[in-house]
């Protein structure tokens, strides 16, 4: 998935410099949520925008300049604009999307590539998480339409509403593509970004046919790629399901079940673990890394031994 400007609004310039700083500082501070969501930082814009004008008289040069704006501020937009991808008006379908009674050719592609609009906060009516549209496109005899919705973000509430939706739709679409353990390796990369597998998961994961186990494997997994794609300041349990550590009695007994080797070379000792049902009653050890937001994934499989169990 992609952003898409929402070229309506970019409604400038505002009224004063004030007013056109504080839209863009939101605009980046939004970009800078979502795309450590979507792992993806470009956005496709209608034109360049280096050149717009914030409010009268404050293009982006001289805002770019101001030494009252904070410099990461403009190392985020130039790097922005470095990434992005500019289309051309005249080069998108023959479709066209209505907002508002507006053509906007942002939200067309949106609509067809099933990406998520990102706006500027320079209205009321862009705070919104979804934005309703009319889709309308010329059928044999006259025009045709129909109505749709497009997922938008503009500020922190509208990225939370959009994160909890793309997640849920990230499951649905993984609960049919995963059906062996082999599958959840191979989606690794795209979307389990936040979790680092050690050699022992690895293998037994591979190692894993039952479909049932596989699924609520994937559940669990999605659960702890979610939470520390937040980037969490400390660990919290109580954010996680059946998340639980070991007692320090198994660990002075057993330590050398609980140890897993990490993929620099290192071994760990895994306290926390999370359950999960199938055609066994799993485990899950994990081992937070809160200072990068990872998560180490030692073990996959069933109970390990402790003091009341082996």
């Amino acid at each position: 998935m992609q952003l898409v400007l929402n070229e309506l609004s970019v409604e400038f310039p505002l009224e004063d410099e004030y007013e056109g700083k504080r839209v863009m500082t939101r605009f980046l501070c939004t970009y800078r949520l979502i795309k450590k969501i979507l792992k993806n930082d470009r956005i496709l814009l209608d034109t360049n925008y280096n050149g717009i004008y914030l409010a009268s008289g404050y293009n982006i040069s001289k805002w770019r300049n101001d030494p009252s704006v904070d410099m990461d501020e403009k190392r985020l937009f130039r790097s922005l604009i470095n990434r992005s991808l500019v289309y051309h008006k005249e080069d998108v379908e023959e479709e066209e999307v209505h907002i508002d009674g507006q053509d906007s050719k942002g939200a067309l592609l949106a609509y067809l590539n099933e990406d998520c609009l990102i706006s500027f906060d320079t209205n009321n009516k862009w705070k919104t998480d979804t934005i309703y549209a009319k889709l309308l496109w010329l059928g044999e005899e006259d025009v045709e339409e129909k109505y749709i919705k497009l997922p938008n973000i503009v500020d922190e509430d509208t990225v939370c509403s959009f994160e909890q939706k793309y997640f849920d739709k990230l499951a649905d679409d993984l609960r049919e593509k995963i059906v062996v353990g082999e599958d959840i390796l191979k989606n690794a990369a795209q979307v389990f970004s936040s979790l680092i597998f050690c050699r022992t998961a690895e293998r037994q994961l591979r190692q894993l046919k039952d479909p049932v186990s596989v699924r609520q494997i994937c559940k669990r997994l999605l659960e702890l790629q979610e939470y520390f794609a937040a980037r969490p300041k400390v660990f919290d349990k109580n954010q996680l399901n059946h998340a639980t550590p070991e007692s320090d009695i198994t660990l002075q007994y057993y330590s050398r079940e609980h140890t897993f080797q990490l993929p620099d070379g290192q071994y760990q000792v895994f306290s926390w673990h999370m359950r999960f049902t199938g055609n066994m009653a799993g485990r899950i050890f994990f081992f937070p890394d809160i200072q990068n937001s990872k998560c180490y994934i030692g073990h996959i499989g069933g109970k390990l031994k402790t003091v009341t169990y082996g």
